[in-house]
């Protein structure tokens, strides 16, 4: 293209076309081969992109339930400390069954062990019942404190939700042990009215147009 320049024709030479068609595949070849230098590369970023978004949700859920549990542990653990349950009766007086009618003193020792036994019951069954009212009153605070964290840091406010959840389901166990069936069946309704009430606000009306407008 030079030499045709210098002798002032308007075409350039085969020699030139020749020389400016090998330079066009080898800038060809360069660019494509520049392309998948960069495609491997940008393939290689997803996938250690996607492993490291994966790894990072395998811990946020194992977290999640760890606060979960440990929020319902420290509930039902505190709950035993600060208010402890009834004792039980001393077992190593009972009498022994020895296959013979019993005389009139061994029929006082089991008339009052029985006696005890049932007061034992009685008391243990009231002391269910507080139990399954406080820890009642405690997921519905836990609920409504990851209602308030979820705005802010939602990943701790999963684990509360979670440990409420726990909490709810203690305190219902705790009404069935109380043996007071209209007992249960209110604790039953509150938890399903709290459930029913959060699963609305955090998978419903979290994603409404309003919300995300």
């Amino acid at each position: 293209m030079l030499k045709s320049l210098m002798t002032g024709t308007a075409f350039p030479s085969e020699m030139d076309r020749f020389l400016i068609s090998t330079d066009a595949v080898v800038i060809n070849a360069s660019l494509a081969h520049a392309r998948i230098r960069i495609q491997k590369h940008e393939n290689g970023y997803d996938r250690c992109y996607t492993w490291h978004m994966e790894h990072n949700y395998i811990i946020k859920l194992v977290y999640t339930f760890f606060v979960g549990i440990l929020l319902a542990l420290f509930v039902g653990v505190g709950v035993d400390t600060f208010y402890p349950g009834p004792k039980a009766p001393d077992y190593t007086n009972t009498p022994a069954y020895s296959g013979t009618p019993p005389n009139a003193d061994e029929k006082i020792q089991q008339k009052a062990f029985e006696d005890k036994s049932n007061q034992f019951n009685q008391l243990q069954k009231s002391y269910s019942h507080n139990v399954s009212i406080i820890t009642l009153i405690a997921s519905i605070l836990l609920l409504a404190l990851s209602i308030l964290l979820e705005m802010r840091i939602r990943l701790l406010s999963d684990g509360v939700m979670l440990g409420g959840l726990f909490t709810l389901l203690y305190s219902i166990a705790r009404g069935f042990a109380s043996d007071n069936s209209k007992y249960v069946f209110v604790t039953i309704t509150v938890g399903l009215i709290v459930v029913l009430y959060l699963g609305y606000h955090r998978f419903v009306d979290a994603v409404s147009p309003k919300n995300k407008s």
